[in-house]
């Protein structure tokens, strides 16, 4: 079965005295006790009267104990709805009143949040996940974990709700994905397949459990590999975790990735086990690739691209696999690759039609990895999946080899003196001058052009003209 009950119980059953979880104290989870913890904590979903379909919301910094409680979740048929603890409370209240969690797990660094007006209403739901010092909250993980009993795994179907993720995008309000027991698993098997993941890979994951690029872990669990956690990611944090814990995959941002070599950290740890390094969730320059590539030994960088709504792996460019076949003025290395197994694209321009090959236009997608709707939003479901394609609003272009390259947001397009100009592709340009470390490109009124093109230097200490 694709469900991730099933990704569980084959982890406990094949990979036991397997670790599923390395803890920065040098401590090891294995499988085994692992999924015994996790049927105990769905046993204490039950207790609290959760159902199968029901959801709960969590507001914590990364963690094996909230890997946990979303697997959990997954156990007993419940869906967890992970939500970004950076937001104002406003925006969180927002979530909550749209996904109506049955109960709130809460990590000691967002328990000030729920001290807030704005979410007063729900402040009767709230359960204490790290079992902090001081917090005064009646129920806490510990405690609820000891008088559980366990749970009987649910047998979820394939089409069955199993984790609901917000996405803001560019349109404001956030929308919640819920993505299927199917389509997670479908890319974990995707990724897996693209990446050659085994039980002896160790993940570390950077990338908060809010943001859909928590995902790549599922690749890991249906491996039987190991999964350790960065609860508040620093530079020195990450290459120090990468060495200590020998860990051979992970994924970054590329604003992490950029003062990680802007501090020379690659070149004083030994990274010799690891071998795929991800970086994506943003525009990654070709020239921070390449820069990177000269630390890994044995190693890879990898950029991805995805979306919230695809489980969100799409695409994957490997760079030394591309930088052997391609050569290096190979425009194929500025892409962000290949589709994986099992993913469809097409590439529309303004009518509707497939655009011809290298042309630009709207990227549209299927697989079984894409999720279906929009939670609650029946109007913008409508506009972004038509007939099982889902219109990812992202322009881009695919090449004769099939290497797709993302050339901005449509609604980032600027029209100026009839010409279609993407921000990206001037930022890009922008940034290749040595004292600009970023930039940000928007349309502003032009009363000849219809539109002019606005730049500014984004970096912290730039000085701005």
């Amino acid at each position: 079965m694709l469900t991730l009950v099933s990704a569980l119980i084959r982890a406990r059953r094949h990979f036991a005295h397997r670790p599923a979880f390395l803890i920065e104290d040098g401590r090891q989870i294995h499988w085994a006790a692992h999924c015994d913890e996790v049927s105990r904590l769905a046993g204490a979903l039950v207790a609290l009267g959760l159902k199968p379909g029901n959801r709960f919301a969590i507001l914590a910094s990364n963690s094996a104990r909230q890997a946990t409680l979303i697997h959990a979740g997954y156990w007993m048929g419940a869906v967890p709805v992970p939500i970004n603890t950076r937001l104002a409370a406003t925006e969180i209240a927002q979530i909550l009143d749209d996904s109506q969690p049955a109960c709130i797990w809460v990590g000691a660094a967002a328990l000030p949040i729920l001290e807030t007006p704005e979410l007063s209403a729900w402040s009767d739901r709230v359960i204490d996940l790290e079992d902090s010092p001081g917090g005064g909250l009646t129920n806490s993980y510990s405690a609820l974990l000891a008088s559980a009993e366990p749970a009987d795994a649910f047998q979820a179907d394939e089409d069955s709700p199993a984790i609901l993720l917000y996405t803001g995008g560019t349109t404001g309000r956030g929308k919640g994905v819920t993505l299927s027991h199917r389509n997670v698993v479908s890319n974990g098997l995707q990724v897996g397949l693209a990446l050659s993941v085994t039980d002896t890979d160790r993940m570390l994951h950077v990338a908060p459990m809010f943001h859909s690029a928590d995902l790549l872990g599922t690749a890991v669990t249906l491996a039987g590999g190991s999964h350790a956690y960065l609860a508040t990611p620093t530079p020195e944090s990450f290459v120090d975790a990468l060495a200590s814990m020998k860990i051979t995959y992970t994924m970054i941002p590329p604003t992490i990735l950029q003062q990680v070599l802007a501090q020379g950290l690659l070149a004083q740890r030994d990274l010799t086990a690891l071998r795929i390094f991800i970086s994506g969730g943003a525009h990654v320059p070709l020239e921070l690739l390449q820069k990177a590539q000269r630390f890994l030994s044995n190693g890879s960088m990898v950029h991805g691209f995805g979306l919230t709504e695809t489980s969100p792996i799409l695409t994957m460019m490997h760079y030394s696999q591309v930088f052997q076949s391609q050569g290096p003025d190979s425009s194929a290395l500025s892409s962000v690759g290949r589709p994986l197994a099992g993913v469809d694209t097409r590439i529309l321009d303004s009518t509707g039609r497939d655009a011809p090959t290298g042309e630009t236009g709207e990227l549209v997608v299927r697989g079984p990895n894409v999720a279906t709707e929009y939670l609650n939003q029946p109007e913008m479901s409508e506009n972004a999946f038509k007939n099982g394609w889902f219109y990812t609003g992202d322009i881009g272009s695919i090449d004769s080899d099939g290497f797709l390259s993302i050339v901005d947001r449509k609604k980032d397009m600027i029209i100026t003196g009839g010409e279609n100009v993407y921000s990206a592709e001037v930022e890009a340009v922008l940034r290749q001058h040595p004292q600009i470390s970023d930039a940000a490109v928007v349309g502003v009124p032009d009363d000849t052009y219809g539109e002019a093109l606005f730049a500014q230097n984004t970096a912290p200490d730039a000085v701005r003209r």
